[in-house]
Order: structure tokens, then C-alpha cells, then sequence
């Protein structure tokens, strides 16, 4: 109850301490967080981000104490290693913008020790995973005050790429993303030069291919523009992964989620590989080897089938993830290139329309999307254009799109009739606005 109260407290603007209160109460609350009772544990993390807001010389303290804590490598303490580690990163988020020189202290208190544990010899799993986790919260935040560790940090965080726990490769990855942003180029150049060789090499598992395809659309999210010289290198490594002699639906859907962000990222320098990415998804809009659609004209038998699609088992099929990737991969080709327009309704917008009958919801849901961005970029440019002919390519199209939605409004699933009535509309006031 003490805790809740001063939880309750803590967000007060009238709340304050003095010194000796503020020790007293940090000392207390950090205490408490191996607590036996799992409510008193867990009212201590809750106060952790507020009383960060409002102690003046107490930061140092519980910096210390937590990392202790996320360090720990005794049997039975996984908990408090657990507790620790929400606490410090709620530390770290919530520091008052007016204590400048803190960032700087508390990198340098934390960063060396998060990186000897990352990079010890027989590491313990758990804690590398933990302290992945505070390193991201630091890089976040306080990546600017962390260029003297810069180099150490990709040091022991490439490794981890190779990590036989997916979870710590994912976290390894979201590092990558946000040391990307504050980096040097020197050292920027050696991340992307080893991500691109591990690409390229034969020796490279599918599993952490994937994981390298994943760091490097991190890196992009983060700073696309940096990426732009390495394009060369990079995607005729990662479209080789997209030929027919690879069987790996997670790795082609990788493929086009790295595609999808350096389209978004990169719109300028990945200008020359456009035409090879658009080819590339609508080759693989439509991948789906294990299940074959007779696409008969009887109304009757084609209800039949969508009863079967909806009906399908796909628990082992992934190719439906391979379809949703190159759709989006299409509707980011679609929000960045208007000058593409013309292109995209002779050789993209006929296949979105025959996607509408995709027998994944998420992916059909996917398509309708697509194709309403498609819409709405025309919208915009046919207002900027007053002699384009897009209007009249859209026209032509219309039988075929009513046709599609039509059959997609008598399915059994809400989100589909909805998604489908919604494009029609749209579709409507599209060519009669315009």
C-alpha cells in the first residue's frame, strides 16, 4: 500500500523531496524490488519511471543498483534480472530533460559493463539477452553520448546476429537499427560491409540470413539515406534469394520486407532496381505451390471454391507470408513513385485486381489496401496533371474491379465484405470526382 501511495504521489506536480528524503525513498523503492511478495515487486517497478522524474541526485544510485541487478548470475534470481531490467530502461526513458550532463554519466557508468557481459566468454544467455535489451533503451536515447563506445558496442552486438536464440537476435538487430543513427561513417561502413558479406557468402545458414536481412532493414528504417551508396552490393545479394531454386518462404519474405524499406528509405539511389523489385512481386504476388485455385467461371462452383480457400489448412504453409511481403513491397513502389502511375496501371494494378480473390484474409485485406493507395495516388496527380489519361486508364479497369470486389462481398468474413465495399466506394467516387 506504501508503494501505491507513493506511486500515486510521485505524479503530483506538488510532490517534492528533500535530500535526505530522496535517498531514503530511492534506497527504499530499489529494495523492494526483491521483495518476496510479487505485488510489492511489482508496485516498485511502477514507481520506478516517476521517481526517475523527480530525485535531483539519486540517478547515479539507481543506475548502479539495477545494473547490478541485470547482471546477476546467481540460480533463482531470473526474476529481480527481469524486474531490473524494466526498471533501469524506465530509468533511462524517463531522465528530466533538464540534467544534462546525466546522459553522459550514465552511459559511461553502464555502457562498459553491459558490453563486458555481452561479450564474456560463455556469456549466460539470459543476461545477454537482458542486457541487449537495456542497450537499445540506451541507444535510443542517449546514442549521441555514446560515440566513444561505438566500436565496442558492434563489436560484441554482431556476434549476437548468429545467436542460436532468435529472441537475442532480434534484439541484436533493433541495436544495429538505433547505433545506425548516431554512428560514425567509418564505423557505419564496417556494419553494412559485414551484414552485406554475410549475405553473400554460401557459408551463411538460412536462418541467420534472415536475421542479416532483418539488420540491414533495421539499418534503412533508421537511416535510409545513409544506405544509399552500398545499393550496388546489397540487392543483387538479396534478390538472388528470390530466384525459384530457393524454397524458403521465410527468407523470400525477408527479401521483400528489406526491399519494401529501402524503397521507403532509399526512394532516390534505388531508383535503377525498380523495375527488377516491381517484377520481382508480382512474380511472388501470387505464390501459393500448395494450393491450387481452378478459377471456374460457374458462380456456383466458384462459391464452392472460396467455401474450400476459407476451409484450407495453412499451418505449415509460410508462402502466404512470401504474398503479404511482396504486396507491401507494391504498395510502397505505389506511395513513392507517382511518376510511375502509367506503368503501374498497364502492369500492376490488372494482378492486384485478380488478388482479390487471395484466400488469406490478412493478405486480401493487404491487397484492397494496395490498391487503394493506387487510388488515391491517382486522385492526387490527376489533379496536378491536367492532361494526363490516368482517369481513362482507371475507367477501363472499372468492370473488372467491380467484378472482383463484387465477389468478395458475398464472403463469410466481416473484414473482407468491409474491406471490399469500402474499395468499391472508393473506386466510384475515384472515376466520378475525377
Amino acid at each position: 500500500m506504501a508503494l501505491a501511495d507513493l506511486g500515486a504521489e510521485l505524479q503530483k506536480d506538488t510532490f517534492k523531496m528533500d535530500a535526505d528524503s530522496e535517498k531514503k525513498i530511492t534506497e527504499s523503492v530499489l529494495r523492494l524490488l526483491s521483495d518476496n511478495s510479487n505485488q510489492v515487486q511489482e508496485q516498485a517497478v511502477k514507481c520506478m519511471g516517476p521517481l526517475s522524474k523527480k530525485i535531483k541526485d539519486q540517478h547515479i544510485l539507481m543506475v548502479d543498483t539495477l545494473t547490478g541487478h541485470c547482471l546477476v548470475a546467481e540460480k533463482g534470481k531470473d526474476e529481480l534480472r527481469d524486474l531490473a531490467s524494466i526498471s533501469l530502461k524506465a530509468v533511462i526513458t524517463n531522465i528530466p530533460p533538464d540534467k544534462a550532463d546525466l546522459p553522459a554519466q550514465m552511459v559511461k557508468r553502464v555502457t562498459p559493463r553491459l558490453v563486458t557481459a555481452i561479450g564474456a566468454k560463455d556469456a549466460n544467455p539470459d543476461i545477454v539477452g537482458t542486457c541487449l535489451d537495456v542497450l537499445n533503451a540506451l541507444l535510443e536515447k542517449f546514442g549521441t553520448h555514446m560515440t566513444d563506445d561505438h566500436e565496442s558496442v558492434l563489436k560484441v552486438i554482431q556476434p549476437e546476429l548468429r545467436s542460436k536464440r532468435s529472441v537475442t537476435r532480434k534484439k541484436a538487430t533493433s541495436c544495429l537499427g538505433f547505433l545506425a543513427i548516431t554512428t560514425p561513417d567509418n564505423i557505419f561502413n564496417e556494419m553494412v560491409n559485414n551484414l552485406v558479406n554475410y549475405i553473400g557468402s554460401s557459408k551463411t545458414n538460412p536462418e541467420e540470413l534472415r536475421t542479416y536481412m532483418q539488420a540491414i532493414s533495421a539499418v534503412s528504417r533508421s537511416v535510409g539515406y545513409r544506405l544509399g551508396k552500398f545499393l550496388n552490393d546489397i540487392l543483387p545479394k538479396v534478390m538472388k534469394y528470390c530466384d525459384g531454386s530457393n524454397e524458403d518462404d521465410e527468407l523470400k519474405e525477408n527479401c521483400f520486407q528489406c526491399f519494401e524499406s529501402l524503397v521507403l528509405r532509399c526512394p532516390k539511389d534505388i531508383t535503377p532496381f525498380f523495375d527488377q523489385i516491381q517484377k520481382l512481386c508480382l512474380s511472388y504476388i501470387g505464390h501459393d505451390p500448395n494450393y491450387e485455385d481452378p478459377m471456374e467461371e460457374d458462380e456456383e462452383e466458384e462459391e464452392d471454391d472460396d467455401d474450400d480457400a476459407e476451409n484450407y489448412s495453412d499451418d505449415d504453409d509460410m508462402s502466404w507470408k512470401v504474398r503479404r511481403s511482396a504486396t507491401k513491397c507494391l504498395d510502397a513502389i505505389i506511395v513513392t513513385r507517382p511518376e510511375r502511375l502509367q506503368d503501374l496501371y498497364a502492369n500492376v494494378a490488372p494482378v492486384l485486381i485478380t488478388r482479390f480473390s487471395e484466400r488469406e484474409e490478412n493478405v486480401k485485406l493487404d491487397v484492397f489496401s494496395t490498391f487503394s493507395d493506387l487510388l488515391k495516388q491517382t486522385g492526387q496527380f490527376a489533379r496536378r496533371q491536367t492532361e494526363s489519361n490516368l482517369i481513362g486508364l482507371l475507367k477501363a479497369l472499372v468492370p473488372k474491379i467491380v467484378s472482383g470486389v463484387t465477389k468478395q462481398m458475398k464472403g463469410k468474413q466481416l473484414k473482407t465484405r468491409s474491406g471490399a465495399f469500402f474499395l468499391l466506394k472508393q473506386s466510384s467516387l475515384c472515376t466520378l470526382v475525377l
